[in-house]
């Protein structure tokens, strides 16, 4: 399978693979060579892409997964590839905790920005006159 993996920033993986297992809404899943078209919105976890040579392991956030034909598309808000499954959580968390630092400011101006527009709307139309 051709599997591309992408986030907001960047193209993190694009090459040849036999095996994907991943985590959906629904479930745990796991797509080989010749599985129907499938499509499927991923929950925060564990991505696993074998091939003869072995795996490649990413931790990755919320996203979506869309196979077509040999074709798979994973776009994810956020991914950290790790070579050794048991040092991923320690790098996801020391990662992932520093960027929602970062997260929680922009959130915390887009919030100040969205109160500041209802406030000028509120004065706005209590300005007019309803007859």
């Amino acid at each position: 399978m051709n599997i591309q993996l992408v986030t907001p920033a960047a193209v993190l993986l694009h090459g040849q693979f036999d095996k994907l297992i991943a985590e959906g809404t629904q479930g745990c899943f796991c797509i080989l060579p010749r599985h129907i078209d499938y499509l499927v919105v991923l929950v925060p976890g564990i991505l696993i892409l074998a091939h003869d040579t072995g795996e490649r392991y990413f931790a990755i956030d919320h996203g979506h997964l869309v196979k077509k034909n040999d074709d798979v598309l994973i776009t994810v808000r956020r991914a950290i590839e790790s070579d050794c499954l048991e040092t991923l959580q320690a790098t996801v968390q020391k990662n992932f905790l520093k960027m929602d630092a970062g997260e929680k400011a922009g959130m915390a101006a887009v919030a100040s920005l969205e109160a500041s527009f209802v406030r000028r709307l509120l004065e706005l139309h209590q300005g007019e006159v309803v007859t």
